[in-house]
């Protein structure tokens, strides 16, 4: 929908002439709104011509949202902090204890397409992680444990609701993620690659010349496992959270 802004008949002009003028800038109006959907249907391959079209500078009027504002494919990067937390039972009885971190920082990249229907928007999107994360613990049945954990990524599918040049998502899928446990009374360092389901939310905002500005928080478990001691094996269970800033060019 284009809004056209009128700034009132100037001095020495009747309302009449206002109104004349007010109809000459209507119909200009409608052939710049004929202009500019052809040639944003011929610029639709083209992300740099999508960026000019945007600008109401030169016309003279200005646009609500433009409808597919959100659709497209897009490839960004970020920078995480990531958190995470295991816990081990340690027998029989159900005695337990924790693994213990101060959390870290990582990098992101990521990709994916939306498709935007109204002021609904969904998507899919991959992204591969990095993030080394530290944890460790104390049990009297069980010495020492540490657990460290790898990041590699997620696959994820999206939906939220388009306000204007501001997206609020919902996103799940799943988050792999690499563990190497260790301890004292832990005969070999065991390897896992871990599959969960993660759950997240996320803000997005429309910068303008295709830039695409995002802060997302997501959390994800990965279940339990046997972790083998000198004693026999015994069960873990992992997960963590992550907090996502990000930029992301559309094309």
């Amino acid at each position: 929908m284009f809004i056209v802004k009128f700034r009132g008949a100037p001095k020495g002009t009747s309302g009449r002439t206002g109104e004349r003028e007010g109809i000459t800038m209507k119909l200009r109006s409608m052939k710049g709104l004929s202009a500019f959907l052809g040639l944003l249907v011929a610029a639709a391959s083209t992300g740099a011509q999508a960026a000019d079209l945007g600008s109401t500078k030169d016309y003279g009027y200005a646009t609500a949202d433009m409808p597919g504002r959100w659709s497209g494919a897009y490839v960004g990067a970020g920078i995480a902090a990531a958190f995470g937390g295991a816990r081990v039972h340690s027998g029989a009885s159900g005695d337990k204890f924790d693994l213990s971190n101060d959390g870290t920082f990582g990098g992101t990249l990521y990709l994916g397409r939306n498709w935007q229907f109204g002021s609904w928007v969904v998507g899919v999107e991959g992204d591969l992680s990095y993030s080394a994360l530290q944890q460790s613990g104390t049990s009297t049945v069980l010495g020492n444990v540490k657990a460290s954990e790898q990041d590699f990524g997620a696959l994820k599918l999206r939906g939220g609701y388009a306000f204007g040049s501001v997206l609020f998502y919902g996103t799940t899928g799943l988050e792999i993620t690499h563990t190497k446990v260790s301890g004292s009374l832990i005969p070999n360092d065991q390897n896992y690659v871990n599959l969960g389901l993660l759950l997240g939310a996320g803000l997005e905002y429309d910068a303008g010349q295709n830039w695409i500005l995002r802060s997302e928080a997501k959390i994800y478990g990965m279940g339990q496992r046997d972790v083998e001691f000198t004693s026999g094996a015994r069960d873990m269970n992992e997960g963590g959270a992550a907090f996502t800033f990000g930029a992301a060019r559309k094309f």
